[in-house]
Parts: C-alpha cells; sequence; structure tokens
C-alpha cells in the first residue's frame, strides 16, 4: 500500500472547503450504488476506492461481510481489476445469494469467498504460502468487542509491509476499546492512526458515521528499501534513455561529487550511489555483497574506495562477482583499497601507531588502521574493521579469478587502485 500517495489523495476527494464539491461526488457514487442495491455510506465508499487506487502489485482487498456482500459488489463494480476476499463469519448471510451474485455480475474469478470465522481463514491462507498480501482490510465495527480485537489481531500475518486498516461504524464503546487495545498490543512504530473521523474531526462532519483507518507497517525497513530502491531504478533507466554513462558508486557515503575519480565527472556521467545506510540518502540500498537492487548488465561502470577490506576474505569472490554482474559487457570496474605492502614496510620499522602515515578525513591514519581499521580504535564501530588486506599480486590474482580483464593495478602512496573490464 502506498500510504504516501493515499495522504495526497484525500484534500482532492474531500474539499472541506467546497460543501457543493462533496455532495456531487456524492451523488456519482451514489449511481453506483443504486446500481448494485447497495446500502454503504458513500462516503465510505469514496474511501475505500480511493485507498484500493493505492494498492500495489500482488495486494489484495479483504472484507468481513456484514450483510450479503453489500461493500464488495460496489467495490468491485468500480474496481474491475481488483483481486479480493470475503469472509463470512455469520451463520445469517446467504452465502449462495453472494456466489449467485458475483457470477451474474461475472464477478467470482476475482474474488474467493471463504466461509468460516477469521482465525481459520487465516490459518489456512498461511498455510497456502500464497506470494499475495492483504493491502486493505475493512471491518465494520458493528460487532462485539471480541470479534473485533480477534479479526485485528489474525489478520497481522497476511498483511503487506504496509497495509490499511478501515474499521467503520466506530460509534459504539466496545468497538473503540477494541480499537485501543489492538494499538496498545502493538508497537508504535508498526502501527498509526492514519485517519481518524468522529464528531470532534470537524472536517468530516459530512461522513454521516465514525470510521478509523490504521496504517499497519509489517516491516518498516523493508519498505523503506523498497521504495528507495525503486527511485534509484527509475533514476539509472532515465540516465540510460538519456544516453548517458552511469557510474555504480558501491559504499558511496555522504553525497560528494569531489570525491569521484576524475574520469567520472563529466556531464556525459550519471552516479548511481549505493551504500547500506539509508541515512545517506543513497538511490539504492544494499552491501558490496549485495548488490540485488541493481540488475544484470546495466550500469558502465562500478566504483568502490576503501570498502573491499571491510569484507572476510572468503567474501571478496561475491563481491567481485557482484561488480561484474551489474556491468554492462566491456564496463570497468575500479576501486581502492589499502596497499598492505607499504603498510607492512612502515611495521618492520616499528612504526605500527605512533607515526601516521598519512592525513585523512577521519584523521591522521598508522599503519595500525590499514591493517585493522579505526574500529579497533574507537570504541562502538565494528564496521571500521578491517577483515582481510591486499597487494598487487594477490589483488590482481582475485581479479584475474573472478573473470575481468585487462587489469591495471597502481600503487600510489598507501593505496593500491586497481582496473578490471568485463
Amino acid at each position: 500500500m502506498d500510504s504516501q500517495k493515499f495522504v495526497q489523495l484525500i484534500p482532492e476527494i474531500f474539499d472541506f472547503d467546497n460543501i457543493e464539491s462533496i455532495e456531487a461526488k456524492k451523488n456519482q457514487i451514489a449511481s453506483i450504488l443504486k446500481k448494485v442495491d447497495s446500502t454503504i455510506n458513500p462516503y465510505v465508499f469514496l474511501l475505500l476506492n480511493t485507498a484500493i487506487s493505492c494498492l500495489e502489485e500482488n495486494e489484495i482487498y479483504c472484507e468481513i461481510l456484514k450483510q450479503s456482500s453489500t461493500t464488495l459488489i460496489p467495490i468491485l463494480e468500480s474496481n474491475p481489476q481488483l483481486m479480493a476476499y470475503g469472509i463470512i463469519d455469520n451463520e445469517t448471510i446467504d452465502i449462495d445469494n453472494i456466489n449467485y451474485t458475483l457470477e451474474s455480475s461475472n464477478y467470482s474469478d476475482q474474488v474467493c469467498i471463504y466461509e468460516g470465522d477469521i482465525t481459520s481463514f487465516c490459518e489456512d491462507l498461511q498455510s497456502l504460502d500464497s506470494e499475495d498480501k492483504i493491502g486493505l482490510f475493512h471491518l465494520n465495527g458493528n460487532r462485539p468487542y471480541r470479534e473485533i480485537l480477534l479479526a485485528l489481531m489474525n489478520i497481522r500475518p497476511l498483511l503487506a509491509e504496509e497495509a490499511f486498516i478501515i474499521i467503520s461504524q466506530t460509534e459504539n464503546g466496545a468497538t473503540k476499546n477494541a480499537i485501543s487495545d489492538f494499538q496498545n498490543f502493538n508497537n508504535s512504530d508498526n502501527i498509526h492512526e492514519l485517519l481518524v473521523v468522529n464528531p470532534e474531526t470537524k472536517s468530516y462532519h459530512f461522513m454521516e458515521q465514525e470510521l478509523v483507518i490504521l496504517l499497519y507497517r509489517n516491516n518498516v525497513i523493508n519498505k523503506q528499501i523498497k521504495r528507495i530502491n525503486n527511485a534509484g531504478l527509475t533514476k539509472l533507466n532515465q540516465a540510460t534513455e538519456n544516453h548517458k554513462k552511469t557510474l555504480l558508486h558501491v559504499g558511496c557515503g555522504p553525497s560528494n561529487p569531489n570525491a569521484l575519480p576524475q574520469d567520472f565527472r563529466g556531464d556525459d556521467w550519471v552516479e548511481i550511489r549505493l551504500d547500506i545506510n539509508p541515512n545517506v540518502q543513497p538511490d539504492i540500498i544494499g552491501t558490496i555483497t549485495d548488490l540485488s537492487g541493481v540488475p544484470n548488465n546495466s550500469v558502465d561502470a562500478v566504483y568502490s574506495s576503501h570498502n573491499l577490506e571491510h569484507i572476510y576474505n572468503f567474501e571478496v569472490p561475491i563481491a567481485l562477482a557482484e561488480f561484474k554482474r551489474v556491468l554492462k559487457n566491456g564496463g570497468c570496474v575500479m576501486f581502492v583499497v589499502p596497499d598492505m605492502q607499504t603498510a607492512a614496510e612502515w611495521v618492520m620499522r616499528g612504526e605500527m601507531e605512533d607515526s601516521p602515515l598519512y592525513q585523512s578525513p577521519a584523521g591522521p591514519v598508522p599503519a595500525l588502521w590499514m591493517f585493522y581499521g579505526m574500529g579497533t580504535t574507537y570504541p562502538g564501530m565494528p564496521y571500521m574493521a578491517h577483515k582481510t588486506g591486499f597487494t598487487t599480486k594477490n589483488l590482481a590474482k582475485q581479479l584475474g579469478e573472478a573473470g575481468f580483464n585487462n587489469l591495471k593495478l597502481i600503487r600510489r602512496s598507501f593505496d593500491i587502485i586497481a582496473y578490471g573490464y568485463k
């Protein structure tokens, strides 16, 4: 569910300063509801349809039916591509009548009707191990406290990474208590009141019914990564379409165009920044051994400075294989690592940490740091530890084994600059 899109659409749908506009939309909706003989509140119907428009791929609408599909049928009428679950946990509802209505309206292929309680539904659906997730769950709040709380608690494992829970008709105290207890049972980072309609929210006085829309985040981090990576792929595709050369900057850190080698700074290059830390605002989130957010054969060059030494030696071939995978044929990889041969020469002279080899942005760098990283000096920085090291000889060997050609390795000051081509 794209919650940001929904938040942006709400002011467009409900023009609070123009009641005539709202009434006009109500009349348009009424014609749809009349066609399918539905008693659903037109404004709730409009909210549901707006939320449905924000569903993402493989996300499904789900509803516990209170009457003979009074909500489900008009929802399908206005969303002909929608896939949905309808749960019937009330023996007074005529399931044969619902199936007949769905078939006569040609919706039977879009809806799975389940006869049973919410607990059994959730258990059965989980056992199918389907990739489909529920992006929008609609529950009529005119139910006993226990039924509401059970429904909300049981549905959680089936929800998408970001999903809406819409509870309509929340006027009675039992419903309010069930919603409050559900929120208290869950981590505050996972659940958020996106929209509340009651007498206190005067902007929605025309709604004629109380309701709550909860935003449930099943996995906040994965959702964030997905959005960032989608935007990064769009940037990559646009650069390709505009005939620009693309540079994947692995382990980019905070944005700094001046940190790039001169060869990649021209107007004909577009930098695609990749980092494990979302706080540095990368285009794509990933690690040096997992560039899965980047498609095969998609970039012209890969650049990484002082990252390869932070992984274990057995992981180096994995990182090099990832570099090669994302490169186009003929593409270039360039990376910089500490020159352990130079560091060893300083150690041979007994100058392990007293005399700095050079000044870096992090401060003076002794030979000790080139072997073990600054993470051994300062507490709380284990990610800055070095786990392997390189000389031109062993680095050339690993590049060759990874399938790179036309190798060029340069010893410069205290670094090795390595080039290879796919």
